[in-house]
């Protein structure tokens, strides 16, 4: 007596090829289970959760799927998609190929995040510092948000490199929408965050939901729009949801590290879009704005500049106005730690610890003792020959210690060999004036160099004898 192998078997088989041919992972990623697969009448029927669905798993798996049906006892030539609603008995497969087709691959998505509340946002209007690179831009954002939807800058869109301050705007344009009208409905996401929101709208059947947390807006806000490069489908929702809004006098704003105009992949239409409005750009801080950047961080953190000191920040600092908070962190730490720092003015020297400007600055070549020794004598405004004689004025014998710590810093010569260079009697002579410049750094005394005046540090003397140095031997 013949028997039938019964239905499920015939199907394990199918799942069982298909798996090998595409994959473990991507069988699991697109099919989810067995349950999603049916034969009957030598057909083959795969369960979709939408139309579109339907149509990617034919367009990327049909080949498979027919090679699978063949081995599973099918002809192959019927590989059918029924489109069915899902139930809890029966869940159809979870797979991204629901929401796009050229969306990044699914293994380097991360799991979609709620957009942030204005509340918890972190930058606003009155802590931007304005100057000539961003002055305009920062007056677009401030006039869309006072006059709201009937602004005729919307779309406005701020392009600039990374650290130039475009997520403050944006972020700073949501809160003051939000602070000046309570009732509106604002909301601030990022590119990636409408990707993830989208795919997972897809997929989990709430589409329409997420048209209404996206297009029943008073203002939208997206950062980091280039993130949607290549991303076919997501820029097609993005396009309907701008439109959405602008039909319905919705005011929005977006921000990207380059302008419409040099993104490449991207649709011509979504282009368009970007550009109706207001397109303005954010450059990197001139000298001006960098020092008044780190003044602003400075005392937000409770440390005090000197103008020196900031000025000394914010020229060995990177463009990017991250770069310059990032600084200031770091001369606030290392001057807590160091200075035991309880509000005085935070040393140059420790700034130049803490930036490593020591090594970063140094020279590039060993440099010459007799260079060295000239550099000190300058800049004490003593002569050479006084520095290698038997002078005991107060700046000369600075001007001499100075010479003899910077030389073994800079130099490979051993103290005897600095002796002779000095003019001094023996190497003792130099080890002790080292030692005694030391502790004069570490206690934080000062050089007066004008009668009636508090002198200047001689950490701070030494690192800019350091840098003119530096600067000559390069």
């Amino acid at each position: 007596m013949t028997t039938v192998a019964p239905k499920r078997d015939v199907r394990d088989v199918f799942a069982q090829k298909l798996s090998h041919r595409i994959g473990e992972d991507r069988f699991r990623r697109y099919f989810g289970d067995r349950d999603a697969i049916e034969f009957g009448e030598g057909r083959v029927r795969v369960l979709a959760g939408s139309a579109f669905e339907a149509e990617v798993l034919s367009r990327r798996f049909g080949n498979a799927m027919r090679e699978a049906a063949r081995a599973g006892g099918s002809d192959g030539s019927d590989v059918e998609y029924e489109v069915r609603v899902r139930t809890a008995t029966a869940p159809l497969p979870r797979t991204e190929a629901t929401a796009a087709p050229t969306l990044a691959p699914p293994e380097e998505r991360r799991p979609a995040r709620r957009p942030r509340s204005t509340s918890s946002l972190r930058h606003s209007f009155e802590d931007f510092v304005v100057g000539s690179s961003n002055r305009l831009a920062h007056g677009a954002t401030l006039r869309l948000a006072e006059e709201g939807a009937g602004c005729p800058l919307s779309p406005l869109f701020i392009h600039g490199a990374c650290g130039t301050g475009k997520t403050h705007l944006i972020q700073s344009l949501a809160k003051k929408v939000k602070a000046l009208r309570p009732g509106a409905r604002v909301r601030y996401t990022t590119g990636e965050a409408f990707t993830n929101a989208f795919i997972s709208a897809v997929r989990e059947n709430r589409i329409a939901a997420f048209h209404a947390e996206h297009r029943k807006l008073d203002l939208l806000c997206i950062d980091d729009v280039h993130f949607l490069a290549s991303k076919t489908a997501t820029q097609a929702e993005l396009l309907h949801t701008l439109d959405s809004l602008a039909l319905g006098g919705s005011a929005i704003a977006m921000a990207s590290d380059e302008h419409p105009s040099a993104f490449a992949s991207f649709s011509r239409e979504l282009v368009s879009r970007f550009v109706a409005g207001m397109v303005v750009g954010v450059d990197a801080p001139d000298p001006e704005l960098r020092y008044e950047l780190v003044t602003s961080f400075a005392a937000r953190r409770g440390i005090m500049l000197d103008r020196a000191g900031a000025e000394l920040i914010a020229s060995r600092t990177g463009g990017a106005v991250r770069d310059l908070e990032g600084a200031v962190v770091r001369v606030e730490a290392v001057a807590r730690l160091l200075e035991n720092h309880r509000g005085g003015t935070v040393s140059r020297s420790t700034i130049r610890q803490a930036l490593h400007l020591g090594a970063s600055s140094g020279p590039a070549r060993p440099a010459r003792a007799e260079l060295i020794i000239e550099a000190c004598a300058d800049r004490l405004g003593v002569d050479v020959a006084d520095v290698l004689g038997r002078s005991r004025h107060r700046r000369v014998v600075a001007a001499r210690s100075i010479a003899a710590i910077l030389s073994r810093k800079l130099t490979t010569l051993s103290y005897p060999e600095l002796a002779v260079k000095l003019g001094r009697p023996n190497h003792s002579s130099v080890v002790t004036a080292c030692q005694r410049l030391q502790r004069r750094i570490d206690a934080g005394e000062r050089l007066p160099l004008t009668p009636g005046e508090p002198g200047i540090l001689y950490s701070d003397l030494v690192g800019e004898i350091e840098t003119a140095i530096a600067s000559r031997t390069r």
